[in-house]
């Protein structure tokens, strides 16, 4: 977990979290707002971006986005590629709103008294308003039964979804897998573990690996 974060941030992946940036968002009469992403997977990835694109026309519409100073922080790297590419674009179509972005930036705690998001190496981002993808985290039970280990989730089998346990397998937000918590992950991996344990108990067909499409 963050320190500070329950004190300093909004977030909108609950709805009594997102109730309450809808407040904070009512009463804001101007300054700098951040909108950040910290380390680990997360559910749904394009959403700080939406978020940022959304401020700006909330803010637009009523008529004090000249007042109002958006900004987007991210422990990635700086996007690279063709403009066509998904990363390259959504960071273009920020800029082109005037959305300051900070790339690398890895957050460490926030100051909610003193309004600072703090970073590694000492870096330091102020804030009026923070809305930050909250820490995420296997759901108690998992870690009470032993079947994670990690912050991350269940150790599985990239290609297989096996975990180390004879017959269990996991998929979807629960997984440890370097890719998207979003529902057409788990979609995918369903489909793949359905297609292998049919090969399995029929003895008919050939097995096949999981192979992600996705941002």
């Amino acid at each position: 977990m963050i320190p500070g974060f329950t004190e300093g941030a909004h977030h909108a992946w609950e709805l009594d979290a997102a109730l309450r940036f809808h407040s904070a968002l009512g009463s804001f009469s101007g300054g700098r707002i951040l909108v950040g992403v910290p380390l680990g997977p997360y559910r749904c990835p394009p959403a700080p971006y939406e978020v940022q694109w959304m401020l700006d026309s909330y803010f637009k519409r009523r008529g004090m986005r000249e007042r109002v100073s958006i900004e987007f922080f991210t422990r990635d790297p700086e996007p690279a590629g063709e403009a066509h590419d998904p990363v390259v674009w959504m960071d273009a179509q920020s800029k082109q709103r005037n959305i300051s972005q900070h790339y690398e930036f890895i957050v460490h705690s926030i100051d909610p008294k003193r309004k600072i998001v703090i970073g590694l190496y000492g870096y330091t981002l102020s804030y009026d308003l923070l809305f930050m993808v909250p820490p995420h985290r296997p759901a108690q039970v998992l870690y009470d039964c032993g079947l994670a280990d990690q912050e991350t989730g269940i150790r599985v089998d990239y290609d297989t979804m096996e975990t180390k346990w004879q017959n269990v397998y996991a998929i979807g937000d629960c997984a440890d897998m370097p890719a998207s918590k979003a529902g057409v992950v788990a979609h995918q991996e369903g489909d793949v573990l359905a297609h292998n344990l049919k090969v399995r108990i029929t003895g008919h067909g050939v097995p096949t690996q999981l192979r992600l499409h996705t941002i």
